[in-house]
């Protein structure tokens, strides 16, 4: 064992417990520095936090910092909420001894700040003007090293949801002009049929941000593109007589025997539509087939895209449509759901305005906890778009947190950007996609010995205890087609999401 003289030396230790708190997708942060017991006058930092404040933001006490001992970074990996004030904050650091321990703070034109941590703790520091420097000198004055401190604070609000146009120029076709289009997915692939001048193409992906393959099937009937529905194994489309249509590859299709009047989507392998009898409505499924009364105000037409969920609680999953017209010409306002069986309606609070093929889609929304830095991903349903009663272009965003019982006007940092006109017959689709950093982006630690500030100190490798984030998934929302109040069709496609589900989670 080797000896150190710290006589002349001042000791230094600064304990801080800090909670380490995840706010990214219910994990939790670890305490990922490891103390070397071997060098008991190290000049490695091992915790980094701020103080209380309640006038920056609730909770700044609880942020966790991450420190990279490899790089020498310190940063928060969630950053602070939009306008945070960083000019006067005070940090709390702990190392294990320290002769020095200097905050070097940046001035611009002007000559550096020095603050000496041992001597003032409660310095309030200006982390506005870039990174902050942290100098430590151990105990015995063998060994230095110091820290860049980053307090980031976003420059938008991480929970909006925000909308932006993919690179290609419009929706995934051969034709430059797209008159007419119909979107539909199976359990392993995306389908984009699109019509321009008699002619049709059909691009299939798995992922709708990726490569499309396209081929160009000739019907022998008149499709009707909007109808353009799937099962998880096969495709369905409507005529222009009415008679239902399917095929297994989007290219070959055969006729069912069944005409119907809408198609509404799917229920589990069964499909869901309306019919008309002579008159009298009936809700009809297929293959299995069925036809049975519309229940009172039961929408026969413009409802949205069906959604299927899975409960515990229950024995079958439950697929609901919202809004429509009913058979006596008036819009409505409610939900129904599908319990593989019949349907009924479950609103108690209908949509604010009744809307007419509007899109409906499952999503999620975040409620943050600035008291412990931790967010809660909430299942929502998402109304938007569509007409109104009175034949204008719904622009108000709506949101049901029970599988639409109850309906409200969305938080606005869901309604729709400017930048997507408002529309009828658009078709959107969730996708889970995996997102990935490299090595050198992943926040957290690598699991690496970590270097020595000194040579002559020999002790078995430190390394830290935690895995980077390399790769995670963020849900999108697609948003292919539609029509303008005036029947122009939308050549485009629309990615949404909500941007903190974008950032490399927090370990």
């Amino acid at each position: 064992m080797f000896k150190t003289s710290t006589s002349n030396v001042r000791k230094f230790a600064v304990a801080v417990a800090v909670a380490a708190i995840s706010i990214s997708f219910g994990a939790c942060n670890s305490d990922s520095v490891t103390t070397d017991p071997y060098l008991p006058n190290s000049c490695q930092l091992t915790k980094f936090a701020l103080s209380k404040d309640t006038t920056v933001c609730i909770g700044l006490d609880t942020v966790f910092f991450s420190i990279d001992q490899i790089r020498g970074e310190i940063f928060n990996a969630d950053s602070l909420p939009v306008g945070a004030k960083i000019n006067k904050l005070v940090p709390r650091i702990s190392v294990e001894t320290a002769s020095v321990l200097e905050i070097i703070e940046p001035r611009p034109g002007k000559s550096d700040s020095i603050h000496n941590y041992i001597e003032h703790p409660g310095d309030s520091i200006d982390f506005s003007n870039g990174p902050v420097r942290l100098r430590i000198v151990s105990a015995d004055g063998q060994a230095a090293c110091s820290y860049n401190v980053r307090v980031l604070v976003h420059k938008s609000n991480p929970d909006t949801l925000v909308w932006s146009r993919l690179e290609r120029a419009g929706l995934p076709s051969v034709f430059t002009v797209v008159t007419d289009q119909g979107t539909a997915h199976t359990a392993d692939k995306f389908y984009c049929l699109t019509h321009y001048d008699g002619k049709y193409c059909m691009a299939t992906a798995t992922d709708p941000s990726g490569v499309w393959q396209y081929s160009t099937p000739v019907f022998s009937f008149t499709p009707v593109l909007y109808s353009l529905t799937a099962t998880d194994k096969a495709l369905y489309i409507l005529d222009d007589k009415g008679n239902l249509m399917t095929s297994t590859d989007g290219n070959s299709w055969s006729a069912t025997g069944q005409q119907w009047s809408s198609i509404y989507g799917a229920h589990l392998n069964k499909l869901l539509g309306v019919a008309n009898r002579n008159g009298s409505w009936k809700v009809v499924t297929y293959p299995e087939v069925s036809e049975n009364d519309i229940p009172d105000g039961f929408p026969v037409s413009g409802a949205s895209q069906t959604t299927t969920y899975t409960f515990e609680m229950s024995d079958e999953p439950q697929t609901v449509i919202t809004g429509g017209r009913r058979a006596d010409g008036t819009l409505s306002g409610v939900t129904w759901g599908y319990d593989g069986n019949s349907w009924a309606c479950i609103t108690r609070k209908p949509l604010p305005e009744a809307l007419e093929n509007a899109v409906v889609i499952p999503y999620f929304t975040v409620d943050l906890n600035y008291n412990t830095w931790k967010f809660t991903e909430r299942s929502v349903l998402i109304a938007m778009f569509g007409r109104t009663a009175n034949g204008a272009l719904n622009d108000t965003v709506y949101t049901s947190s029970d599988l639409g019982v109850h309906w409200q006007k969305a938080d606005k940092l869901l309604q729709q950007a400017a930048v997507i006109p408002g529309r009828v017959d658009a078709r959107a689709f969730n996708y889970k996609q995996t997102l990935h950093v490299s090595r050198s982006q992943a926040n957290g630690w690598v699991n690496i010995p970590l270097k020595r500030p000194a040579a002559k100190f020999v002790s078995t490798p430190m390394v830290t205890a935690v895995k980077p984030v390399s790769e995670w998934e963020c849900p999108y929302i697609y948003l292919f087609g539609g029509y303008n109040a005036e029947g122009t069709f939308y050549n485009t496609m629309y990615r949404g999401v909500i941007q903190r589900f974008t950032f490399i989670p927090i370990i």
